[in-house]
């Protein structure tokens, strides 16, 4: 090799190098402005105060999110606002939306109940009586894809013993994006009977792959602990039983947009890496927090895969 090609060479080199830097730099960068907004979203989060904090040194960063994230940063910030007004509105039904005005960050009801109805076609009052779930989740999915992309979990997993649960069951099947009038049934339900979080846990049975072939369908048993009986007073309830057996556990925190990750690092990486054994029973998970109650960062869940 002459010394002009071994300089084209390591020139190269010092380009892909350099070219890996910056995008290792852009991501981390992006990263820091996600934990940031998802941090603060009670107060101010202008494009420079929210560039300051990924440390971002450079081109202009609301610029730089936009082309990376394919979503303006304050469209960002506003979808995740009105994120948690809308679960107030869906799952907890006596919520006045005057009520939420402080903790969204919006400086009145008048621009909340604006922002909303420009996003979702319907007022936060509308919203309640009736969600038009189709339109939430088609203005949620680039706040999906982002989350999928960037957010990082600490995946510790520990074996433990799961003894057995007598529940009560609301069964969702169907397309996935209106579980949530399944959700607002069950929410009902439960307390028409008394059944509150605090005193009786919550648990949601798997009962399909995070990707089967129909993308929207799912299987999906909405559970509370008790080993009461309902008969033929709630046709839609049925008594069952979580068995017990040993499982894998992982923490799932935050936003349950990325929880397919961690189903799929428990099935895919995990249990191949690990001496164990699935056991023929679905994946399931207790809340532990519950969102909107609190900021949706703060939420959390453990998911149990049973072992043999």
């Amino acid at each position: 090799m002459d010394e002009t090609t071994g300089a084209v060479e390591a020139g190269s080199d010092a380009v892909a190098n350099n070219a890996a830097a910056s995008a290792s730099s852009t991501s981390e960068a992006l990263r820091a402005a996600l934990r940031y907004i998802d941090e603060h979203l009670e107060q101010g989060l202008s494009p420079d105060v929210v560039a300051e904090a990924s440390g971002w040194r450079g081109r202009a960063f609301d610029r730089l999110f936009a082309e990376a994230l394919g979503i303006e940063l304050q469209d960002y910030v506003e979808l995740n606002r009105l994120k948690r007004v809308s679960f107030y509105m869906a799952y907890r039904g006596q919520v006045d939306p005057a009520d939420v005005v402080a903790e969204s960050g919006y400086a009145g009801l008048e621009a909340l109940s604006q922002a909303f109805e420009r996003r979702f076609g319907q007022s936060p009052i509308e919203f309640r009586r009736q969600p038009q779930w189709e339109r939430w989740h088609a203005v949620y999915e680039p706040l999906v894809r982002i989350r999928l992309a960037y957010t990082t979990q600490d995946r510790q997993v520990r074996i433990e013993k799961f003894e057995a649960t007598q529940v009560a069951v609301m069964e969702h099947r169907g397309d996935l994006r209106f579980i949530g009038d399944t959700l607002r049934k069950f929410i009902a339900w439960r307390k028409d009977v008394g059944l509150p979080p605090t005193l009786h846990a919550t648990f949601n049975v798997i009962h399909d792959d995070p990707a089967p072939p129909s993308p929207w369908y799912r299987r999906v048993d909405l559970c509370v602990a008790t080993d009461r009986t309902f008969g033929s007073s709630f046709p839609e309830i049925a008594g069952k039983v979580i068995p017990e057996g040993r499982c894998a556990v992982l923490r799932h925190h935050g936003s349950e947009d990325t929880l397919v990750d961690s189903i799929r690092f428990l099935r895919e990486r995990w249990l191949p890496d690990s001496a164990e054994d699935p056991r023929e029973h679905p994946i399931f998970f207790k809340r532990l927090t519950y969102f909107p109650d609190i900021p949706e960062r703060e939420a959390a869940l453990d998911l149990y895969l049973p072992l043999r």
